[in-house]
């Protein structure tokens, strides 16, 4: 991620939380920068390094219940769910 400052809405995350807003904001710039839809917990360790791998895992699972994104087969991959 080349730019280091994440700008949150208040409405996502008095909704879904403040780290799954966070987080979710994070995906999202991951994927404009990238171009790539398919993210991995290695990936996501390096752009948060302010959470644990277990934290990530947490925030993770949380919006995936939510349905925001989806885990793949392998539970370290995972996909933004389109609005």
């Amino acid at each position: 991620m080349t730019d280091n400052n994440l700008s949150i809405s208040i409405d996502a995350a008095k909704t879904i939380g403040l780290s799954e807003a966070a987080l979710l904001e994070t995906i999202q710039k991951v994927i404009k920068t990238t171009g790539v839809h398919e993210l991995n917990l290695e990936q996501m360790l390096e752009e948060t390094p302010f959470w644990s791998l277990s934290e990530l895992k947490q925030i993770l699972q949380n919006l995936s219940k939510k349905g925001l994104i989806k885990s793949l087969a392998d539970n370290n991959k995972f996909l933004l769910v389109s609005a």
